[in-house]
């Protein structure tokens, strides 16, 4: 196994992607590695490529249906001029958050029984296989279409319920022991068996006049010189005539006597035929025979069944085999199985030869805890659903290599009540969320399954804890993390869910050089950033351990602006009596008497006291007696203009909803004609309350505007640990189109009406 390997991605109008051109590195101490994408920059688009190309499809341009490009490589190479043969690209597997396809069958068929044994079974059946499909090939020959399936019917009905092609074979081994009455040569099995001839076996009318006729014919047969009711009718001569000139019997002159009547010798085959060819014609010109028979043919009247009708006609021996569909149908296989007699026996003996192979396999199989079972048990055990999984065909996928059928068994903790429900039944009764678990059940399979190949894999997980409850994520975090310790396995996740992934990243754990953030640049193209390359912020340890040493240098002036909001909250959750500091913080976010006024050296002592450990020499003069207002501003406009390289850096989007708000404010007073407000509480929406009862005429963009800062600003500005991760996940874009419409708005005259 080389020690690095690397996928390659160059991509052109793929599904939302413009342009990439990015390349991430694993090794074999560093085989997983993920990429954090907001939405809507490029997460769903890269999956969707990978996936097409991973089934040997293109990707392509669905909205603008732009020229697409790509050159791919992971282990091999795919673009748009040079796909493998094989169409595909190979050991790349993109595991999606969610997909309907119920795929537990084949996901988990390989390990229902262990490879030595699966192996050993296979090449067994293969041999029978390759048998029965050379007899069933010659079968088809012979009766010109196939009707492999109608002789499965006729032996289920009339030997033994047969489970396979195997077992058809075994019954009719035992079947073609049994002898043929006539022939059948010249006619087809359509001809004698379908749906209009069915009718006829159930009609009573011609079973009644079938009998009357077999009734006569035997009567007539057993006064007969020649023939007799008790086994020599014409059928059987024939057959002893046809055995007869095969051996030569007559050639190696013998004789014939018949009824030990010594004065009528038959010397010849030409003699023997001619005698029962004449009493065979005398039977079937018999009056009453002729009228048994007419009553037969005006059944057959129908143009459905006239090829039936012309068959009896010229076959009329035929006749007291119509008693029953089966009876005639028995007698038709019989004379066409005859000739096949040899190669049943043949495959009969592969069968049996290998039967007790078979069987110890089975036990075997059946005994074995299998790794089915373990996967089973394993996901029983971590992952919280309200069923347990059950194989109701078990021996069938063992015996006869069928697909597991996957039932879900329910029960009862009160009563010991138990019931069982099929999948599809399922979709009406899971939450979300229990779906969710039960689909990664379908990975788990899959990625066992694939733990048995050799080659290396790369397995790109798309957003697979997406809507999970935190036993269930936390759960697959924990099989992630015991599958990246899989020397075959590479592991590539994908998510635009930030609290997951800073959570993959210690539970695991991924390097830093291999955790990765999408953003789209100014150019729509899209590039992967991490802590070695710059531009935007990791937050996968504490963010506000980073945020509270921006004070100790000032280096980071964005960073400062946005930590008020956190301190503010610190102060907020000490309930002490002396709200001064919090008061200051507070004209921060709100414009109140002294929000002109406070500068950065007055923010310094609150930050220290919180935080003893911070320098005291931490403050310069340079920032100190700047006014923090004019840092809001300031880093808001900065926010602004690098949007596009810092995408989600918490500290730009908590700085422009500070901006936001204060200039919603200021708007609000300026129409009040304010300098500035003392209200408690949200003082935002008490603002616009005043506003609205002042009588000034609010336009739809000013109505518009103070109703977005109200919905999208608080989440930003109270700020704490258990919520920062979804602050990230949400774009930044619509904070900055809200602050360029405050801005726009300042100034504007206002007039009440």
């Amino acid at each position: 196994m080389d020690n690095k390997r690397v996928i390659s991605l160059c991509l052109n109008n793929c599904y939302g992607i413009k342009s990439m051109k990015e390349t991430i590195e694993f090794g074999n101490e560093n085989n997983t590695s993920m990429i954090y994408a907001s939405n809507g920059v490029m997460k769903t688009s890269l999956s969707k490529t990978l996936d097409r190309l991973s089934r040997g499809e293109y990707p392509k341009d669905e909205v603008f249906g732009k020229q697409t490009s790509f050159s791919v490589s992971y282990s091999n190479l795919v673009d748009h001029t040079n796909l493998p043969t094989t169409g595909t690209l190979e050991n790349v597997f993109v595991i999606h958050s969610l997909d309907n396809t119920n795929d537990f069958a084949k996901s988990s068929s390989s390990l229902l029984v262990n490879e030595e044994a699966r192996t050993k079974f296979i090449a067994i059946h293969k041999q029978i296989n390759e048998a029965i499909n050379a007899f069933k090939a010659s079968l088809k020959k012979r009766l010109g279409t196939d009707c492999w399936g109608q002789l499965k019917a006729f032996i289920d009905r009339n030997i033994y319920q047969t489970k396979n092609d195997e077992s058809l074979i075994i019954s009719l081994s035992s079947f073609l022991e049994n002898v043929n009455l006539n022939k059948y040569e010249k006619c087809k099995y359509k001809d004698l068996f379908n749906n209009h001839t069915d009718k006829l076996f159930n009609n009573s009318d011609f079973v009644k006049n079938v009998n009357e006729y077999t009734t006569l014919y035997n009567k007539l047969l057993s006064e007969s010189e020649v023939f007799s009711e008790k086994g020599f009718d014409p059928q059987n001569a024939d057959s002893i005539l046809e055995q007869l000139k095969k051996t030569n019997f007559f050639e190696a002159n013998h004789k014939v006597i018949f009824n030990n009547d010594e004065t009528n010798i038959i010397k010849s085959e030409k003699e023997f035929k001619k005698i029962l060819t004449e009493e065979k014609k005398r039977i079937l010109s018999e009056d009453l025979i002729i009228e048994k028979f007419s009553g037969i043919e005006k059944l057959l009247s129908n143009a459905n069944t006239r090829k039936f009708r012309d068959i009896i006609k010229a076959n009329p021996e035929y006749i007291p085999l119509l008693v029953s569909r089966d009876t005639l149908e028995k007698d038709f296989w019989l004379y066409i199985l005859n000739d096949f007699s040899e190669e049943v026996s043949v495959i009969n003996k592969i069968i049996q030869e290998n039967e007790k192979t078979l069987i110890k396999i089975r036990e075997e199989a059946l005994n074995d805890t299998t790794e089915w079972q373990k996967v089973v048990a394993e996901y029983n055990d971590r992952f919280h659903v309200p069923f347990e999984l059950v194989i109701s065909n078990k021996e069938d996928v063992i015996l006869n290599l069928d697909l597991p059928i996957v039932d879900f068994k329910y029960k009862d903790n009160i009563t010991g009540e138990e019931t069982i429900k099929n999948y599809d039944s399922l979709q009406n009764i899971l939450s979300n969320g229990e779906k969710r678990a039960l689909y990664f059940l379908n990975i788990i399979f899959k990625i066992e399954a694939l733990k048995k190949e050799s080659e290396q894999k790369l397995l790109i997980f798309d957003d697979i804890a997406d809507s999970f409850d935190y036993k269930n994520k936390y759960a697959i975090i924990q099989y992630i993390k015991e599958i990246s310790n899989e020397q075959n396995f590479d592991v590539l996740i994908l998510t635009h869910n930030y609290d997951f992934y800073r959570t993959l990243s210690s539970r695991i754990p991924i390097n830093r050089e291999n955790s990765f953030i999408a953003r789209i640049n100014n150019d729509n193209s899209v590039t992967f950033n991490n802590q070695n390359r710059g531009t935007e912020t990791l937050y996968l340890g504490n963010i506000f351990k980073v945020w509270i040493k921006a004070f100790s240098s000032h280096k980071n002036e964005m960073i400062m602006t946005a930590s008020i909001t956190f301190f503010r909250n610190l102060l907020e959750y000490r309930y002490t009596k002396d709200t001064t500091h919090y008061d200051t913080l507070t004209s921060l976010l709100h414009i109140k008497k002294e929000t002109n006024q406070i500068t950065w050296n007055n923010i310094l002592p609150i930050v220290q006291e919180l935080v003893p450990e911070l320098p005291k020499e931490a403050g310069s003069d340079a920032l100190g007696n700047k006014l923090v207002i004019d840092s809001i501003f300031e880093n808001a406009d900065k926010a602004v203009r690098d949007s596009s390289s810092a995408q989600s850096n918490l500290e730009n989007k908590v700085v422009l909803a500070m901006a936001i708000r204060l200039k919603a404010e200021k708007r609000a007073l300026d129409i009040l004609g304010l300098p500035y407000s003392d209200k408690k509480g949200n003082q935002t929406y008490e603002l616009y309350k005043d506003v609205k009862k002042s009588g000034y005429s609010l336009s739809n963009g000013e109505r518009e505007m103070f109703e977005q800062v109200m919905i999208m600003t608080p989440e930003h500005l109270h700020l704490n640990s258990f919520m920062f991760e979804p602050l990230i996940d949400t774009s930044i874009d619509s904070l900055i189109d809200l602050y360029e419409k405050c801005k726009n708005h300042q100034g504007e005259e206002a007039v009440t009406s």
